[in-house]
């Protein structure tokens, strides 16, 4: 008979609670309660404060604990002291039973049976990489460490970064690429949009598009690209855009994804912004499967601009991740990113993103901000928003949050009559009006909101 203990979370994200009901259910009888006589806590609250259990605090990032307010600390990093615990990255996101060693470890005999290190993926070496470069060097003069990275690089093979990226290049180079190619005029401004229509048809493949969009100096231009299939289509599909602003160019790039909930989507978008101009990047994700977009934006010319935006709605089992990048080469450049998305069901969202603000970027701004709601309990969403900053004189910030709708909102509605179910959709619409109002007035992007609400319907019946 397996021990009870009396549980509790708070101030903990979903990803959090899974890892450790997960561990402690095979070896206790868990007990939920509130309050508890445990309670595990994370520092993305102040709930921990009003409880009176033994508290355990727990984290994978490196903040330390507050010792006058937890008994004891599970961190990512070797602290000493007795009422810390040391519990790797790694292992939260593998099988933590594995952390549990059965027998103990011969050191030497592990050595003398690996002839090399493991491999090092070494991305860049400049003035701020010293001390892991010199890391690098020492390791090899023990064993040598194999290093299939752009820097230091002594495999002959370099790592893409982007493996599906690389599958599209390789695609398109053969006799049946599928390459479309937009170019402007100097100095010319189209009112109309170029809408690109995908459509997977036939189960069992992979499409690999790639779209170009070169805006001359002083143009303006706006690209929509949709992706349809139905729903019996199980394929995948592996688009990349690449998108390059001229001086004072202006560019609109709009995704759509409407895929089928069989087919996979792993997108790859590109984005560099010449002197004064201005790149702005819409997706909208409906659809698909398991839909992932990783979007680069890079700012090479004084005074460049771009936009990110993002509206993503999951349900069912869909799963919708978002990477992006903002990297700031040139002085005085800006970049702004929005992203807003919505699960329910059991579906799950995950969003990576980091600004870059580089040695000459001096007077750039950044800001990233990412949006989540969770509307039914099995649904889950991550956000983790990065800064990486190698100057002064800049203005940057990054915010995120992750949670379900606020009470006070539906009650405020409920309380003037309108159904629950009601409710719940006008919040969420006007959760997303801040993105739809940002999106270009044109006809393609026109009955998004209808289909937002359509989709929210179809996860209240």
């Amino acid at each position: 008979m397996k021990p009870r203990v009396s549980l509790g979370f708070c101030d903990l994200h979903i990803g959090g609670r899974n890892f450790f009901t997960r561990l402690l259910e095979p070896h206790f009888d868990i007990r939920w309660d509130d309050p508890a006589e445990f309670v595990i806590y994370g520092h993305i609250g102040h709930a921990h404060r009003l409880q009176n259990g033994v508290k355990i605090y727990w984290t994978q990032e490196l903040y330390g604990p507050n010792w006058k307010e937890c008994d004891y600390a599970i961190l990512p990093k070797l602290v000493d002291d007795p009422r810390a615990y040391y519990l790797p990255i790694y292992g939260f996101d593998g099988m933590a039973e594995k952390l549990i060693r059965s027998t103990s470890l011969d050191p030497v005999a592990i050595r003398s049976s690996k002839p090399h290190f493991c491999s090092l993926l070494c991305a860049y070496a400049d003035h701020t990489t010293g001390q892991r470069q010199d890391f690098f060097h020492i390791l090899n003069q023990r064993r040598k460490v194999d290093s299939a990275g752009p820097a230091l690089n002594n495999t002959g093979f370099r790592i893409p970064v982007d493996a599906f990226a690389e599958i599209n290049a390789i695609h398109c180079s053969g006799a049946h690429a599928d390459i479309i190619t937009v170019k402007t005029a100097r100095g010319k401004s189209y009112a109309s949009p170029v809408v690109i229509t995908r459509t997977l048809s036939v189960s069992g493949v992979l499409a690999a598009p790639r779209l170009i969009i070169d805006a001359a100096e002083n143009s303006e231009v706006t690209v929509v690209e949709h992706f349809l299939s139905s729903d019996d289509i199980s394929s995948l599909i592996a688009p990349v855009v690449e998108i390059r602003a001229a001086q004072s160019a202006r560019v609109t790039y709009i995704a759509i994804n409407e895929l089928g909930n069989k087919t996979w989507k792993i997108a790859h978008q590109q984005s560099l912004g010449e002197r004064d101009s201005t790149t702005r990047l819409f997706t909208v994700a409906l659809g698909g499967d398991y839909a992932r977009v990783r979007t680069e934006a890079r700012l090479v010319g004084i005074g460049a601009t771009t936009q990110q935006v993002a509206l993503y709605f999951a349900d069912k089992t869909q799963m919708h991740d978002f990477r992006t990048l903002q990297t700031h080469i040139a002085p005085r450049t800006s970049s702004d990113l929005l992203f807003k998305g919505a699960v329910q069901d059991t579906a799950k969202s995950v969003y990576t993103g980091l600004i870059r603000i580089e040695h000459e970027a001096h007077g750039s701004q950044a800001y990233q901000t990412n949006r989540n709601l969770t509307l039914s309990h099995g649904a889950w969403a991550e956000s983790v928003p990065n800064l990486e900053i190698e100057t002064n004189d800049v203005k940057c910030s990054h915010a995120s949050t992750v949670g379900p709708i606020d009470d006070e909102q539906r009650f405020y509605l409920e309380s003037r009559g309108i159904h629950p179910d009601i409710a719940e959709r006008l919040v969420v619409l006007g959760f997303f009006n801040e993105v739809l109002e940002r999106l270009p007035q044109i006809d393609v992007v026109s009955g998004l909101r209808a289909k937002v609400a359509a989709k929210l319907h179809a996860g209240t019946q």
